[in-house]
């Protein structure tokens, strides 16, 4: 987090949903895996966002956009899991029925002559790891313009 602060905070509202080629972290802490774990507290960083923008380090727009995220975004979704439950990724209003091809499946970059989703796959397949803009904007409407089984891609965004 302190690192985060230090050199990404200031970045982060202006490109936080930003997808250069070459650069996977851009403005982004890398706190997610971490926060999903428990380790750090989620009100402890968004003090911290606050502190650098009271102390003028940051900018408004980033430590705003940083704490929503956190304390808005996450806990959101955190909620929406616990209030579907277990059916919520097997629900299906859109009637979907393709499977994942196995180009998807084995995260075979170099089978995917689109640029951005090919780049998005070897981020997954390099690092275990792309932002949620990628995630959602490249991957989620790639599945959803290719008509696959929700709970298939739900299972490989778990796996």
């Amino acid at each position: 987090m302190r690192h985060f602060v230090a050199h990404r905070l200031a970045a982060f509202g202006p490109y936080e949903d930003a997808m250069p080629a070459g650069d996977p972290w851009l403005a982004h802490s890398m706190l997610s895996a971490p926060l999903n774990l428990g380790l750090p507290d989620p009100l402890e960083a968004a003090r911290d966002a606050e502190h650098a923008f009271r102390a003028g380090r940051v900018p408004l727009a980033s430590a705003e956009g940083f704490i929503r995220q956190l304390i808005g975004w996450r806990d959101y979704i955190w909620h929406l899991y616990w209030y579907l439950g277990e059916r919520y990724p097997h629900l299906n209003r859109l009637h979907a029925r393709r499977t994942l091809p196995r180009w998807f499946a084995d995260l075979d970059a170099d089978a995917v002559a689109a640029r951005c989703l090919s780049d998005v796959l070897a981020g997954v397949r390099d690092r275990g790891w792309v932002h949620h803009i990628p995630r959602l904007m490249v991957l989620g409407n790639c599945g959803l313009q290719r008509g696959w089984r929700p709970h298939e891609l739900a299972d490989w965004f778990h796996r």
